[in-house]
């Protein structure tokens, strides 16, 4: 269920039914026990904040437009599973995956009040947890389950993204309270702002000095 997404189960399913074929969850990742003990330990790198300069728009102005459309699609929270939607709206970068410059996380979003940032909390350093303090609410990874289970059991309206997010997140949520609905950090992180743009550029120069090094 955490390697593949909603929508993907979904297409498979409506596939596979009139031919008699039943999918069935694994209660854990086959690839994850063949390799035991020699699995490596899971990326682990620091959370640092990105400033302002470089983005143009703050933290508390992304969540506060995003949290404006969630009331306007009447929702009650968004649950976000991509890394870069993530590290966008809370203006952190990361080093979990190489050449990316992002934290792997998750983070519930409520139409009002703090986001709720699910993360290794070792990950968090003094800056960062100075930075994140207010917009979002710092939990262990492991407190995702129940945060999820919560909602539900509120009979919150939770959109989560069927395209990107794994298949787990809509099973937990539930058909009662899972609404369907693309990532909304999408759009507003494809609108550069000033200083993204001029980043850009920067780095394009910075990028063709070392080529033409090379």
């Amino acid at each position: 269920p955490w390697l593949h997404t909603a929508g993907e189960i979904a297409r498979l399913k409506a596939a596979l039914t009139p031919k008699g074929i039943r999918l069935k969850p694994t209660a854990r990742n086959l690839i994850d026990k063949a390799w035991g003990r020699q699995r490596p330990p899971p990326p682990s790198a620091p959370v640092v904040p990105q400033p302002v300069e470089f983005t143009g728009k703050s933290a508390t102005e992304k969540i506060a437009d995003l949290q404006k459309q969630l009331k306007a699609d009447g929702q009650s929270a968004v649950v976000l599973t991509l890394p870069d939607s993530l590290c966008w709206l809370l203006n952190i970068r990361g080093g979990d995956v190489e050449h990316n410059p992002v934290a792997l996380c998750f983070a519930i979003v409520p139409v009002s009040g703090k986001a709720e940032l699910n993360i290794e909390t070792a990950k968090i350093g003094r800056d960062a947890k100075a930075h994140l303090a207010a917009v979002a609410k710092i939990l262990p990874k492991a407190k995702l389950g129940e945060r999820i289970a919560a909602l539900k059991a509120q009979g919150k309206r939770v959109r989560i993204d069927v395209d990107t997010a794994a298949h787990w997140f809509a099973a937990a949520i539930g058909p009662a309270s899972l609404t369907k609905g693309a990532d909304p950090c999408i759009l507003p992180k494809a609108i550069k702002t000033g200083a993204e743009i001029e980043g850009a550029r920067g780095a394009h120069v910075r990028d063709g000095v070392a080529v033409a090094r090379y």
